[in-house]
C-alpha cells in the first residue's frame, strides 16, 4: 500500500532580500504593530509585508520583474500590491529604485508617500520622505510622473513629470514645485 500525503505548496514570494546591512526588520500582515523580526539575506517577501531599517542599515530588495529597490537607514516601507501593479508605501526615509523598462502589458510600478504618488517605468530615481509633510523625488534616468496626495486615499488629477537629472519637492500644504536641476 502506498500512502500519498498532502504537501503544502511553497509560498509564492514576490521579492527577495538580496543585500542586508545592519538592523533590518520585517512585519507580516496580521502581526501586532510592535512585532518585528530581524531579516536575513535571501528572505522572501509577500504582498502586505512591511520592512524597516535602523541606524546605519540598508536593505536591497529584488522583485520578480527585475526591479531593484534599496531602502536606506531609518526607512519604513510596505508592499501594498504586487499582482496587477507593484505598489509600495514609503512611510519615511529614503528609497533608491532601478525599474526595468516595462514590456507592453507589464505590471506598472508606483510608490505612495504621505504627500505624493510617483508612477515609474524604466527609471532610476530616489525618493525621500523627511516627514509626513514633505517628499523629495530625484530622477537619474527615465521619467517619473508625480501626483499630489490630497488626503489618505485622494490623489490630485494634476500630474507633474520629472525628467532625468531633475528633482521636485512635494509639500502637503503647497502645490508641487516646478522640477529643478538635481543639486
Amino acid at each position: 500500500i502506498i500512502k500519498i500525503g498532502y504537501t503544502k505548496p511553497a509560498k509564492e514570494y514576490c521579492a527577495t532580500l538580496t543585500d542586508v546591512k545592519g538592523a533590518v526588520e520585517l512585519k507580516k500582515m496580521g502581526d501586532d504593530d510592535d512585532f518585528w523580526t530581524r531579516v536575513k539575506l535571501y528572505t522572501g517577501l509577500e504582498e502586505t509585508d512591511e520592512l524597516r531599517t535602523g541606524d546605519e542599515s540598508s536593505v536591497e530588495i529584488t522583485f520578480d520583474n527585475g526591479t531593484v529597490i534599496v531602502l536606506k537607514e531609518n526607512t519604513s516601507m510596505k508592499l501594498m500590491s504586487v499582482i496587477k501593479q507593484l505598489k509600495l508605501k514609503l512611510r519615511k526615509g529614503k528609497l533608491l529604485s532601478s525599474v526595468i523598462k516595462q514590456q507592453k502589458g507589464a505590471v506598472s510600478h508606483s510608490i505612495h508617500t504621505p504627500t505624493s504618488v510617483a508612477a515609474v517605468r524604466g527609471t532610476e530615481f530616489a525618493i525621500e520622505v523627511a516627514d509626513e509633510k514633505s517628499t523629495n523625488i530625484g530622477v537619474f534616468e527615465g521619467q517619473v510622473s508625480v501626483k499630489k496626495m490630497l488626503g489618505e486615499d485622494q490623489v490630485a488629477e494634476e500630474e507633474t513629470l520629472i525628467d532625468p537629472d531633475m528633482e521636485a519637492t512635494i509639500d502637503i500644504d503647497k502645490p508641487i514645485e516646478k522640477p529643478v536641476q538635481l543639486g
